[in-house]
Formats: C-alpha cells, sequence, structure tokens
C-alpha cells in the first residue's frame, strides 16, 4: 500500500474545501485536498455570496473573478398576491461594507474560480476517505482511489465534506437535529419574462411562496414552495410539467420557461454536530452544521469557517503553536452555526404560513418594520452576516475587562496609503498570515516611539515564531517629514480611525481573519501582553 504524508488533508472540495485550500496555499502550509465526485458541481446548488463573503473573497486576492462572473443584485422585490410590497434596497449598507449587493453566481462556477487559484490538478478527484486512525501527533487516513488504496499520514484532517460527510461518521460524532418539514422544488431555467431579470423578486401569498433570482448569464433561479405539495403529496421526482404547474399554482398565472439545466427537490431540516473538533480532525461547513436554504445562509458559512481555521492550522504547524489554540475555532464558529440554525427554522415556519389571517399580519408587519430604512439595515445587515463576530466569547469577554472594548470585532477592508502615497488595503497586509499590530498615532508620536515599538514587537517575534507586523499608522495631519518605511502608512481618507473608531495612541491587534484580537490604548501595555498570551497560550 502506498503510504504518503502531509500537514493537512482536505476531505471535500466543494465550496468550503477549496475555500480551505486557497488560505493554506496563501499561508505556504503543505495540503492535500480530495474528493469522491469525478469534477466540480455540475449544478448550482448554493448561489447567493453575501458581503460578508465578498470581503472574505478579497481577503483571499478573489473579489475580481467573483465580480466577473457573478450577477450583481442591488434590489429584492418583494410581492403579496402579485402586487409590490416592498423593496429592499441593498445600497444601505454602503457605509458597512464595499460589496453592497447580493452576488448570484452558481456554486459550479464558485467551485471552478477557487480551484483555478490553487496549483494545476491540486485537487485530487476520485478518492474517498475510507478510514482514520487518530495517534497523539496526528492522523492515519485510508483514501481509497480509483485503482489503488493510499495510507496518508496527516497532522491535521479537516472534514469538508457535506452533509454526509464520511470524516464526520468516521469519528461516530452525533449530528442531531431534524426535519422541518417543509419541502421546495429549485430549478435553473431559461426564462422568458424580463419582468424578473432585473433584481431578486420574492412572491408570497396563500398557495405558498416563489423566489426568482437572474444569473448574469442565461439561467435564472426559481425556487418554489407549493402549499399543495407537502409531505405525501411531494413529487419523488421534480419534471418540467411538475414544476410548471407549481409555479402557476403559486404565481396565479404560467411562467415561460424552458431548457432547464436542472431540476430538484429537498425537504428542510437541520443538523448540527455534537463537536467541531476530535483531536486531530476538524469539521467544517456542511459536514458540521446544515439548515435549511432560507436567506442563503450555508455556503458564506462555510467560507467563514475555513478562513477561521486556516490561519490556526498555520500557527500550529509552522509557529509550533500549542493544538489548543484550534478549541478557538469552536468556541468562535459553533454558537454563530447554532444562531443561523435558529433563525433559518423561524424565518421557513414564517414563510410557509397557510393561513389568509396569518400571511396578512406576516406581511403588515413586514411592511411596518422593512419599510423604514433602519430596519431594513439591521435586518440586511444580519443576513449579509456582516454582524457576525466572536464578541460573545469567553476570550472577547476577558478583553473587554481588561480594555473596555471587546475583541473579536469584523474588521472590514480600510483603504490607507503607504509611505510613498500608493493606495493600499488592509486586507493585502493581512494575506501574509501574520497579525497586524496596529498602532495609530501622530507624526511627532511615531518620531519619539517607533524605533521603541519596533524593537519590541522584533522581541516578541523572537519567542513567539514572526506573527506580528508592525504597522504604524498616520492621522490624516499636516507632515514634515515622512519616514519611508514599509511599516508606516497614512490614513488619508480617515476611514482606519473612523472603521475601528481608533482614538490617538490606540493600539489594535488585527487576526488575519480580519478580526480584532485586542484593542486598546498603547499605554495599556499589560492587557496588549495579556491578549496576546492569553489568546496563543
Amino acid at each position: 500500500m502506498k503510504q504518503t504524508h502531509t500537514e493537512v488533508l482536505i476531505t471535500g472540495a466543494g465550496p468550503t474545501g477549496l475555500m480551505l485550500a486557497n488560505m493554506l496555499h496563501t499561508y505556504g502550509i503543505n495540503f492535500r485536498i480530495i474528493d469522491k465526485k469525478q469534477g466540480p458541481s455540475r449544478y448550482s446548488k448554493a448561489l447567493g455570496i453575501h458581503p460578508r463573503a465578498m470581503e472574505i473573497m478579497e481577503l483571499a486576492g478573489l473579489s475580481a473573478p467573483f465580480l466577473k462572473h457573478g450577477f450583481l443584485a442591488k434590489h429584492a422585490q418583494l410581492y403579496s398576491n402579485n402586487e409590490p410590497l416592498f423593496r429592499i434596497n441593498f445600497s444601505l449598507l454602503n457605509r458597512d461594507t464595499d460589496y453592497s449587493f447580493l452576488n448570484i453566481i452558481p456554486q459550479r462556477e464558485t467551485e471552478l474560480i477557487l480551484e483555478n487559484h490553487l496549483p494545476p490538478k491540486k485537487v485530487e478527484r476520485g478518492k474517498r476517505l475510507t478510514n482514520l486512525i487518530q495517534e497523539h501527533n496526528g492522523v492515519k487516513a485510508l483514501i481509497q482511489g480509483q485503482t489503488e488504496e493510499e495510507e496518508v499520514s496527516a497532522r491535521f484532517v479537516v472534514g469538508c465534506d457535506g452533509a454526509h460527510s464520511s470524516t464526520r461518521k468516521l469519528l461516530h460524532m452525533p449530528f442531531e437535529g431534524k426535519s422541518e418539514g417543509v419541502s421546495v422544488m429549485l430549478g435553473d431555467v431559461k426564462l422568458k419574462q424580463s419582468l424578473f431579470r432585473e433584481y431578486l423578486n420574492l412572491i408570497s401569498n396563500k398557495n405558498g411562496l416563489l423566489f426568482v433570482a437572474p444569473f448574469k448569464g442565461e439561467y435564472t433561479r426559481i425556487i418554489v414552495i407549493d402549499l399543495t405539495k407537502q409531505g405525501r403529496h411531494f413529487p419523488n421526482n421534480v419534471d418540467m410539467d411538475t414544476f410548471r404547474a407549481s409555479i402557476s399554482h403559486v404565481y396565479g398565472e404560467p411562467l415561460e420557461i424552458e431548457d432547464p439545466y436542472w431540476l430538484s427537490g429537498l425537504t428542510t431540516s437541520h443538523r448540527h454536530a455534537a463537536s467541531y473538533r476530535d483531536g486531530n480532525v476538524l469539521l467544517a461547513g456542511d459536514a458540521a452544521h446544515v439548515h435549511n436554504p432560507v436567506g442563503g445562509q450555508g455556503m458564506n458559512i462555510g467560507f467563514q469557517d475555513a478562513v477561521n481555521i486556516a490561519w490556526k492550522l498555520a500557527y500550529v504547524i509552522k509557529n509550533n503553536f500549542n493544538p489548543t489554540l484550534l478549541d478557538s475555532y469552536q468556541q468562535e464558529r459553533k454558537p454563530i452555526a447554532a444562531e443561523i440554525i435558529k433563525k433559518t427554522s423561524r424565518m421557513i415556519n414564517v414563510i410557509s404560513m397557510n393561513q389568509p389571517w396569518a400571511i396578512q399580519t406576516r406581511n403588515n408587519m413586514m411592511k411596518l418594520i422593512l419599510q423604514r430604512p433602519l430596519l431594513q439595515k439591521k435586518v440586511m445587515k444580519n443576513l449579509s452576516q456582516l454582524t457576525h463576530d466572536y464578541t460573545g466569547t469567553a476570550y472577547s469577554k476577558h478583553i473587554l475587562k481588561l480594555t473596555g472594548k471587546p475583541a473579536g470585532v469584523r474588521v472590514p477592508p480600510l483603504r490607507m496609503v503607504t509611505a510613498t502615497w500608493e493606495n493600499i488595503n488592509v486586507y493585502e497586509l493581512l494575506r501574509s498570515g501574520k497579525c497586524l499590530f496596529l498602532v495609530y498615532g501622530n507624526e511627532h508620536f511615531f518620531q519619539e516611539k517607533q524605533p521603541v515599538l519596533q524593537r519590541a514587537m522584533e522581541t516578541f517575534n523572537k519567542k513567539c515564531g514572526n506573527i506580528l507586523r508592525p504597522v504604524f499608522l498616520l492621522n490624516n495631519e499636516s507632515r514634515e517629514k515622512l519616514d519611508e518605511s514599509e511599516n508606516v502608512f497614512i490614513d488619508l481618507y480617515n476611514e482606519v480611525k473612523e472603521k475601528l473608531n481608533l482614538q490617538l495612541y490606540d493600539v489594535v491587534v488585527i487576526r488575519p481573519d480580519a478580526h480584532t484580537l485586542v484593542h486598546t490604548s498603547i499605554r495599556n501595555v499589560e492587557a496588549v501582553k495579556t491578549a496576546l498570551k492569553y489568546y496563543f497560550r
């Protein structure tokens, strides 16, 4: 039997696994990624990339192809009984993110973009995981290929192999949850009505619900919940006749659809793994949590799982950090997944109401709430995952007591300029995999303190493996002479000050996944030391 070694074995080359592979490749970590399928997903499945996920794509240096190939939906129109109810305007988020839209792109395109960003033929197709043996310093994984078996010795295995995860099953990890009992038909078809080709459309009435989302190309995603075809009345196979009939029943008249790329049906459910880590094996994406498709949360939360775990694996492997750092992955990500499961379960119950009085009450409440820009923005920020952070963890609460500011706050893309007056984004600096030790001050402060701060960080890096990069950020004031150092930047547009709520002489340590590790005054040296020791102990 062939025997090989790798640092990280990723099982599953869907969106989560491919994102993890891209981040590990960026950090210079040796990995392998396998998938039992012979190629990327043929079907569109997951469709919408939310603003926070687009920020993650920028963090990975991948935003350009996603912008090029996606349909950027800036509005969503809601109807009740085919009468316009109200419009959701994604541009309300433009002060919170550079990506104030929903990017509609088929999962197949997403997977192709992510795979093409890796070295050629990096994804090993037609291979599946058949056994796991946990050892003290790693895992022995048995892989079945098309013609032979292989034993892979890996430091870590990350299961990104979906809701029916072989990795999770080999761990005998409980995957608890239940069916929500709502059956859904969906398909990608060519739609002739131009009315639905400009933005997202959601139509609700006593017969069910219809969701129409255009792609950038010829096809349109249609999702229909036909309340007369639930339970035992739901078809075993969704064909065009059945699909057309349910669309007509909910919409009230036929839609001109043709050339289906794919049709499918599902019954909604939610499940959650008891633990995201068992020794040297971790679970991410649908292998760790599944929920119904309302709000398009699944693929997006998987992306965030991947970026959270990638840099921590890199620190354990490259810098010999204690593997207990990996425990923070579950502490940070599991509560978010649990909350999404609760919210999507409530949402599916609300949208599948069939009593006229309940529908009317629901529509009145939605109209009352979502026609108000501030409330609409709050709902959209939540659905867009811009509110996802790690401020509720025990670590964050500990730091809050020391500094008055929580840790784990999301850091959006932030523009500043170099000492040679070139534009640069904070995310570009994060791609190195180092934490940014950002100090904010004026020119006079840095003339006095920069050498001392530089030496302090060099001392820390010698002890802890070169994980901090100094970022000396000058406020936007007049400057007589500027040291043209690669670590000196200017907050020319005041973006960093405003969006991170900085005061003069503040220090913010930013993690590689664009969340804060600590935010305090540079004078509070003990809090900074405590934060670094506590998180990386």
